[in-house]
């Protein structure tokens, strides 16, 4: 039975004791008896103003989509055979999904969570609660998992070792500090937008089919490990201007993204640079040494000057792309991103 899009304020269903599947979203019930209803498989009452939702005789569901209502308990469970639930945009606190162990889908997103518990989930495959409370996460129960989405909580850690086969991972807008998907083949999809990142280990074979990644609003994060550092910087430009790709940590190292002992700002422009560009160190310093870096930590220009403020860079010779610009002077030491067009 379909009657989505109305302006259904009641229906009843006591009569339909063989319906199967009910579809009702984007209408005005604020309540639905369905208790009758026990051959009852599939329910979707989304876009509604239901207050409560009596589940309690309909065991054979299978699939529950609630989302958008005034719901503040949803009780499943009795219903254990429940292989899809979707209850977003309530105000639900809390859901116990202990019975629920054939549940492959579930999303809670823009609730009022702190915590979930999945680990009798085992069969779960997507998992979303974007926009709650979570700051904490234990998914290692749950090896199938291929979707894993939670922007907008207030995560720190992030253990995904045991969901081997993840290959969508949104984390945007919590407070992760450290993510590695070296061992994750199969994942194309990766935000991670917004958090407190200092490690991001991205290196798991096959960057260049991802569909997306996004990284940036992380200031401490320097170095980000991929298979192609080349190819990352030419593809992925949703990072910070203080992060760099890198293929391995010998070139994150070499590289010391993000340093600057001078004391103050090294300038350079202009940047990007079609023909010719400056350093300004600042003021007049002795044994001055400039390298001209490539994205694989190759050197492609070394100047030495005895004593300078101002460093002139011919661009002219040099193929379009990213280069880092590593200067020495003294005891002092900055790098800094050039892109040559």
């Amino acid at each position: 039975m379909n009657c989505y899009d109305n302006e259904l304020t009641n229906i009843d269903l006591s009569a339909n004791t063989e319906l199967s599947h009910l579809v009702i979203f984007n209408n005005d019930l604020t309540s639905l008896n369905v208790s009758a209803n026990t051959a009852l498989q599939e329910l979707n009452c989304d876009q509604n103003d239901l207050t409560s939702l009596d589940l309690s005789t309909n065991t054979a569901l299978l699939s529950l989509s609630c989302s958008e209502n005034d719901l503040s308990n949803l009780d499943v469970s009795v219903n254990t055979e429940l292989q899809f639930l979707e209850c977003m945009r309530n105000e639900l606190t809390s859901l116990d999904l202990s019975t629920n162990t054939e549940l492959q889908k579930l999303n809670f997103g823009y609730n009022q969570f702190t915590s979930i518990d999945v680990s009798t989930n085992t069969e779960l495959q997507n998992l979303s609660f974007e926009n709650n409370q979570l700051s904490e996460l234990d998914i290692t129960a749950n090896p199938k998992l291929l979707s894993l989405g939670f922007k907008g909580n207030q995560l720190t850690d992030l253990d995904i070792s045991n969901n081997l086969k993840l290959t969508f991972l949104d984390c945007d807008n919590n407070q992760i500090t450290s993510i590695d998907v070296s061992n994750h083949p199969d994942i194309g999809w990766l935000t991670c937008v917004s958090n407190q990142l200092t490690s991001l280990d991205l290196r798991n074979g096959s960057n260049a089919t991802w569909v997306r990644f996004r990284g940036q609003d992380n200031p401490e994060l320097t170095c980000i490990f991929v298979d192609n550092a080349y190819w990352s910087t030419e593809n992925w430009t949703y990072v910070d201007p203080a992060s760099t790709f890198v293929n391995n940590e010998a070139d994150c190292n070499e590289l010391s993204i993000g340093e600057n002992t001078f004391g103050t700002d090294v300038k350079l422009y202009p940047n990007p640079s079609k023909e010719q560009s400056q350093i300004n160190l600042g003021k007049t310093y002795t044994d001055v040494t400039v390298q001209l870096i490539d994205v694989l930590g190759k050197t492609i220009d070394k100047f030495d000057f005895p004593s300078t403020q101002y460093v002139e860079l011919n661009t002219s010779g040099y193929a379009n792309g990213f280069y880092f610009i590593k200067v020495k002077a003294e005891s002092n030491t900055a790098v800094l991103k050039l892109i040559v067009e």
